[in-house]
């Protein structure tokens, strides 16, 4: 896997957004294990250069930062009607990660809300 990442340019990698999209919102940034699955299979982390593990993160840096995907371990319909209005068109982009709460941490802490 990680020879078959390496061959893929910067610029062809899709931008990922994982995260506990219901406000407060939460993603996971940069050093976490999240987002060294993402880097991993070959995906670029939007919140990778946040200068922290699990910042908040607002619509507005979810705009600016336009993901191709969205990964969420909330309901994809209650993100979809929390991203309702100018981020309307990301609804689309959304994957939900079942059992995420359980399974994705190995041993990282999930921030207090």
């Amino acid at each position: 896997v990680e020879e078959s990442v390496r061959s893929i340019p910067h610029q062809d990698r899709p931008r990922i957004l994982w995260g506990l999209l219901q406000a407060p919102m939460y993603t996971a940034g940069g050093g976490s294990f999240i987002d060294d699955l993402i880097g991993l299979a070959g995906g670029v982390n939007i919140a990778s250069d946040s200068g922290e593990g699990w910042p908040q993160i607002g619509l507005e840096t979810i705009v600016a930062k336009n993901p191709e995907v969205i990964i969420t371990s909330v309901s994809t319909e209650e993100v979809a009607a929390e991203l309702a209005g100018p981020l309307e068109d990301l609804a689309g982009r959304l994957r939900l990660a079942d059992d995420a709460h359980e399974s994705y941490l190995a041993g990282k802490s999930w921030p207090e809300v």
